[in-house]
């Protein structure tokens, strides 16, 4: 693909996205005059419910920005995680004691059978020196 291809390709991915801009805030402007025109068009009844509706949407958005000011939305979001976490490190808590419980067991295992082995090796040992120091010295050979 020749350098040539390449820069008429970027031109055209670009050209596609301005062009889904450009749709974008055509709708967006046409939605726009859409309401303008209902409003013109609306009798005085229907013009307060708009505006009341207005007000409520603009109040809610306050509402939410009090909340996140106050700490209200965080101490959700806290106690949220804080669930969370509890039952995580309960669980993380099963598993560590299950494996520190075979742990444990296999390193009593362990060193029962090390000791266990020092033991009989100590009694052997002594065994040896017994039947040692019991023994008849040999006889010289020179008679003395």
């Amino acid at each position: 693909m020749s350098w040539w291809n390449r820069l008429k390709a970027i031109f055209k991915s670009e050209a596609s996205d301005v062009k889904e801009g450009l749709g974008k805030v055509g709708k967006s402007l046409d939605e726009e005059l859409a309401r303008k025109e209902r409003e013109l068009a609306a009798t005085p009844e229907e013009r307060i419910d708009m505006i009341l509706e207005e007000q409520q949407a603009g109040d809610a958005r306050f509402q939410a920005l009090q909340d996140k000011v106050l700490g209200k939305t965080a101490e959700a979001d806290a106690v949220v995680e804080v669930a969370d976490a509890t039952e995580s490190e309960a669980l993380d808590g099963v598993a560590d004691a299950t494996e520190s419980d075979a742990l444990d067991g296999v390193a009593d295992a362990t060193e029962s059978e090390a000791l266990d082995g020092v033991a009989d090796a100590t009694r052997a040992g002594s065994d040896a020196v017994d039947d040692v120091a019991t023994e008849e010295p040999p006889a010289d050979e020179t008679g003395v």
